[in-house]
């Protein structure tokens, strides 16, 4: 991976921890990215997982789940990466809409292949006087690619 879209990849994954001080293995983080993500990837994304927020990445064969953690005992970070191969890969997916103020969907998808689940939840505001809320973000879009990629093509519409 390069080094520009290792480092996107961990400034989206610091501002799910709230932004601020960076912290002081972010360097050790693009660096780890850049060295166990591949260069080609279809799409990319911070989400947010039951463990805490993570990097998740799909590449024409594979989806990868990049959970960062400062290292214990010594300067830098530890990163476990699983994978699941596309190809045995199973999707689900619990939606739930809310209204407050305005109504949002909220998802949590779950990508699974033997033993290795890739969990993470996504927000979409639906209805709302402002464009820029009715935007997909990132994360949504990355689950959006992955289900594609495992056959089964959600809806692009905001409206559906």
């Amino acid at each position: 991976m390069d080094e520009r879209k290792a480092r996107d990849l961990a400034g989206e994954w610091h501002a799910l921890h709230g932004g601020g001080e960076t912290p002081p293995f972010y360097e050790h983080l693009v660096h780890a990215l850049g060295g166990l993500l591949p260069d080609e990837l279809a799409a990319t994304g911070a989400v947010s997982g039951d463990e805490g927020p993570m990097i998740v990445a799909l590449s024409d064969r594979r989806i990868f789940a990049a959970k960062p953690r400062e290292a214990t005992g010594e300067p830098g970070v530890e990163l476990n990466v699983v994978t699941i191969e596309v190809a045995q890969a199973q999707i689900a997916v619990t939606e739930h809409l809310v209204k407050a103020p305005r109504v949002t969907r909220k998802r949590r998808w779950s990508f699974s292949a033997l033993d290795v689940d890739i969990v993470f939840t996504t927000e979409q505001s639906l209805r709302t006087a402002f464009s820029s809320e009715r935007q997909d973000d990132n994360d949504e879009l990355l689950a959006r690619a992955i289900s594609g990629a495992l056959g089964w093509a959600m809806p692009w519409s905001q409206e559906k």
